[in-house]
């Protein structure tokens, strides 16, 4: 008995450089598991090096989160994600190191679990210094006006001084502002209800 030949479908590896859909990109992203990261950026493959310094990468993220996730337990609605695939629009997928949003304003979680439009902060960690002076004042803490309460002392954080960072988060989050934003926050979740 003879037997027909199977057609054998393979999906093509990504590699860097490659313009793609969105949709192309997470068909093949998907048909790499071995694959750490990868992010799409205006219809161009970018894949990531997986090997990264203690020193200018792996601390300074660790240390990040740990400022991010005591603004997070200490205000309602707000989702903290570390490297999370994030749908921005039909070009652009990219893993950004983490993200801080309220899901329903400019983001939402999709039904496949990954974040469909522009998180409220976006953070990468870069050995790179030249913008580390943007937009603070005579202290060097960054204030947020989108997450009111969220303040950076940024030469602590620049030097690992994680209690001074910490310090200063307290102080944020006992102002005004921050409080009036938690009210703002319940009201609104007692509205979906």
């Amino acid at each position: 008995m003879a037997t027909t030949p199977k057609k054998v479908i393979s999906v093509l590896p990504l590699e860097n450089g490659d313009r793609l859909s969105r949709c192309e990109f997470e068909r093949r992203y998907q048909a790499m598991p071995h694959l750490r990261k990868a992010e799409l950026v205006e219809g161009v493959v970018y894949i990531m090096a997986s090997p990264l310094r203690i020193k200018s990468h792996g601390e300074p993220h660790g240390n990040l989160i740990g400022w991010l996730w005591n603004y997070k337990t200490a205000t309602p609605d707000v989702v903290l994600g570390i490297e999370p695939t994030v749908r921005l629009d039909a070009d652009n997928e990219p893993q950004p190191d983490a993200v801080v949003f309220i899901p329903g304003r400019q983001a939402l979680i999709s039904e496949d679990d990954y974040i469909q439009g522009a998180p409220e902060l976006v953070i990468e960690v870069a050995a790179s210094s030249a913008a580390i002076d943007l937009h603070t004042d005579e202290q060097g803490i960054i204030r947020s006006q989108v997450f009111p309460g969220l303040w950076l002392a940024v030469p602590a954080l620049l030097s690992g001084e994680m209690a001074t960072v910490l310090s200063v988060l307290q102080a944020g989050l006992a102002a005004t502002e921050h409080q009036e934003f938690i009210q703002k926050l319940n009201e609104n979740m007692g509205n979906r209800e």
